[in-house]
């Protein structure tokens, strides 16, 4: 883990230093994101006849997007991190959230820069354990699992708004905690599982109002030896809305539904009010 962190730090500064070196006049150039993200709240009652537990809540994100822009390809690194904790009084702290995620895109542009060939590796996973409501199962942790996917087809991208691509993927799923396996459809003694399929990615990024945005993306994931109906969905949805330059308030729903796992679809909701720093 702290292998990956490093390597994500490096690359941070590595662009960043790009940035300034091919900057030139045939319009090459690197654009850097950088955000942090900060929420919390705290709920404290003292002889209060209404009744309630005091609470803690902690989340933090840290996002990063940096593209390499030229006139027949662009080159894009994204990454995003999501930590959350929350503590009831009389208890530990506990897991709220969690994610370590990083996309790397190439793009060959076809028919101006709205017609792409591109090449994608996408890799997930969690980076700290976590348990069932019992507070002891321990249900996932670094790599139990993880998730890596590489693809590749056709990019169409009509305006800033709205991407949406379509190709041959190849997944590769890695559990290395062996009591874990079977809760991910693995065989006893399994530490991965590779399949080959399709994939379908649509995002869409809108503004909805003067200080309002909706950002939403799509993944799919259809294993060409089985049912369709057992394909991997994830559905992930970001309202924000900015107070001022430094705050906004942030609404995440996201949805996942993996049959190896259940036949439930799995559900996210968080609703903040935080500090947004950008960095560059």
């Amino acid at each position: 883990m702290r292998l990956l962190l490093l390597l994500g730090i490096v690359s941070l500064i590595s662009t960043q230093s790009f940035s300034q070196i091919y900057e030139q006049a045939d319009s090459t150039y690197w654009k850097n994101d950088f955000e942090i993200g900060l929420a919390g709240s705290e709920s404290a009652y003292t002889n209060w006849s209404s009744g309630g537990v005091n609470t803690i809540a902690l989340n933090t994100k840290i996002f990063t997007d940096n593209v390499y822009y030229s006139k027949s390809f662009n080159y894009r690194i994204r990454s995003t991190i999501r930590l959350g904790q929350t503590r009831l009084e009389g208890e530990d702290f506990r897991k709220s959230d969690d994610l370590f995620r990083v996309v790397n895109k190439f793009k060959y542009f076809l028919y101006e820069e709205k017609l792409s060939a591109y090449g994608e590796v996408i890799f997930r996973t969690q980076l700290f354990r976590g348990f069932e409501n019992d507070n002891e199962t321990v249900i996932s942790a670094f790599m139990a699992p993880g998730f890596l996917t590489e693809s590749i087809g056709i990019s169409y991208d009509p305006s800033s708004e709205l991407v949406a691509q379509a190709g041959f993927a190849l997944r590769q799923t890695f559990v290395r905690i062996d009591s874990l396996d079977v809760l991910y459809g693995f065989k006893e003694d399994q530490d991965i599982r590779a399949e080959g399929g399709f994939q379908i990615l649509l995002e869409v990024n809108k503004k909805l109002f003067k200080n309002f945005t909706y950002t939403g993306e799509v993944e799919t994931f259809s294993n060409l030896l089985i049912s369709l109906r057992k394909t991997d969905v994830i559905f992930n949805n970001e309202f924000r809305g900015k107070i001022n330059e430094f705050m906004e308030a942030v609404i995440d729903y996201d949805l996942i539904y993996d049959s190896d796992f259940s036949t439930q679809v799995q559900t996210r909701r968080i609703i903040g009010l935080g500090l947004i720093f950008k960095i560059f």
